[in-house]
């Protein structure tokens, strides 16, 4: 344990950069959007199997657009990349939050056009990070980097998912309304794009890397083409098996055990 710590700490500025702006996506989407996006679509007036529908088709872009978001970050670089990752998402959720202000019949269109530009976003973040964190790493310390990563995540997820807990009746307190109504929910979800925002200009100030260091380490031996199919198997089986209970279980909570919001923190 000490000599893991160790280590972390002797992390150069980019890869604390990155850890920071993970911590930041990680407090915007595991914490605030995964809470209340669905409870918002809910008080909106729109049902599960929206939802349901909406949430695969952003998966389906970000699988589709994975090979094409490498492409991306070999042309302009992997910071680049990912700062256009993160800009993306937050523009997209912005203007997502604007939904209201258009006429009813215009509202399904528009959030699904803005929920396929967040997971555009999404595949060239998840697909340049971790190449961009393989260099920015020396070999000795890419496991502690990346479990750095992981920790960071889970922390910031769950304070994330506690503060979303508590915002909804917070802005209930101080604009009046009611936690029926989809203002406070709009109202608390405007956290999401600016956490987003944060992570764009902190990534921005880590070192891009220029295209001779990003092939040099590039090895011409046969790709492992059984282990990249085992894994595929098992991403696929891990997502089938999360995505259900990710996606629904705050809907559950909500609309069948009618848990407020200031427990769903809590699970």
């Amino acid at each position: 344990m000490i000599g893991n710590w160790s280590v972390i700490r002797t992390f150069n500025r980019d890869i604390k950069l990155l850890l920071a702006t993970w911590g930041a996506i990680a407090f915007g989407y595991v914490g605030i959007q995964s809470v209340l996006l669905n409870l918002y679509l809910l008080r909106l007036g729109y049902g599960i199997e929206f939802i349901g529908l909406l949430i695969a088709s952003g998966q389906t872009v970000w699988a589709i657009l994975a090979v094409p978001a490498g492409t991306v970050g070999k042309k302009i670089g992997l910071q680049k990349a990912i700062v256009l990752a993160h800009g993306l998402v937050a523009v997209a959720m912005v203007l997502l939050l604007l939904v209201e202000l258009l006429p009813q019949p215009l509202w399904t269109p528009w959030i699904f056009g803005c929920w396929l530009i967040v997971w555009a976003g999404a595949a060239l973040n998840f697909v340049n990070s971790t190449p961009y964190m393989m260099r920015l790493a020396g070999e000795g310390e890419r496991r502690h980097a990346f479990a750095a990563q992981s920790a960071t995540i889970a922390l910031m997820g769950s304070i994330g998912g506690a503060v979303a807990g508590l915002l909804p009746g917070l802005f209930v307190f101080l604009l009046g309304g009611s936690l029926e109504e989809p203002a406070p929910y709009r109202a608390s979800l405007w956290v999401a794009p600016v956490f987003y925002l944060l992570a764009a200009l902190l990534i921005a100030r880590a070192s891009p890397l220029k295209l001779e260091e990003e092939t040099a380490h590039q090895t011409r031996s046969a790709a492992p083409f059984g282990l990249f199919v085992l894994l595929g198997v098992i991403v696929f089986l891990q997502t089938a098996g999360e995505g259900g209970a990710r996606v629904f279980f705050n809907v559950y909570l909500d609309t069948g055990l009618l848990t407020t919001t200031n427990r769903l923190n809590e699970w």
